[in-house]
């Protein structure tokens, strides 16, 4: 019986080797309450470049997340030449 195969790590290496997935959207995002601190949705992605379907994957995400995301997404938006924020 061959070893238990190893947990790939998340450095740059590992990630650069293995499938790249296009994300399409998200779906459902929600948490039970206005306190909750996860929340649960689905990610709809599609293997770049392949002609495989969507995949629609449950995902469970801390709100901790969420803020960092939406800190990082404002950021690449800000400076996105394109990007042209909404009136207020």
């Amino acid at each position: 019986m061959p070893p238990p195969e190893k947990p790939r790590s998340l450095d740059r290496g590992a990630v650069t080797s293995q499938k790249q997935w296009e994300l399409l959207g998200v779906r459902g995002l929600a948490a039970t309450d206005e306190s909750a601190e996860e929340f649960t949705g689905t990610l709809l992605i599609h293997p770049l470049g392949s002609a495989e379907p969507v995949e629609a994957v449950q995902i469970r995400v801390k709100r901790s997340i969420l803020s960092e995301l939406r800190s990082n997404l404002s950021r690449l938006l800000a400076r996105s030449t394109r990007f042209t924020p909404p009136p207020r």
